[in-house]
């Protein structure tokens, strides 16, 4: 008994399910049938004139776009601005890398005339009549100031 009972109420469901997609297939045939046939080359219609914006406020498409077009405008205008002063800024670095180089050139010859005038002049040789083991009378050489940069 328990097994007839479970055999109806499948064969009710599988019934059910039968009916209801033939159901279905109808409605989408009549939807098919009863939808206007597209005409080649026609267009749409024109758009809205009128957008709706997330807050649920209406704006003119045209005021959008014309807010659009000058903000673009500044945009380029802006960008413009910031190449001709990159340029001039590429130009300035370059000329005081010239400089650089040219202090540093500077720089390399000034300590090459300090170590120059720092090293200890070269011996005398003793005159024949002065005994070898009296000292010679030299002033000591003191170094010239050297001035630095920025002074």
């Amino acid at each position: 008994m328990r097994k007839s009972l479970f055999l109806v109420s499948l064969k009710r469901a599988i019934g059910l399910a039968f009916v209801l997609m033939l159901c279905g297939v109808a409605f989408v045939g009549l939807s098919l049938l009863r939808r206007q046939p597209a005409r080649a080359g026609t267009s749409p219609g024109p758009a809205s004139p009128l957008m709706t914006t997330p807050d649920g406020s209406l704006y003119a498409v045209s005021l959008r776009i014309a807010k659009f077009e000058r903000r673009l405008m500044e945009e380029e205008k802006r960008s413009e601005r910031l190449q001709t002063d990159l340029a001039e800024v590429r130009k300035d670095r370059d000329a005081l890398a010239g400089q650089v180089e040219m202090l540093q050139g500077e720089v390399r010859r000034l300590r090459r005339q300090l170590a120059e005038s720092q090293r200890p002049p070269a011996p005398t040789p003793a005159p024949a009549n002065v005994p070898a083991n009296v000292p010679s009378v030299v002033p000591p050489v003191t170094p010239a100031p050297v001035p630095t940069p920025g002074e």
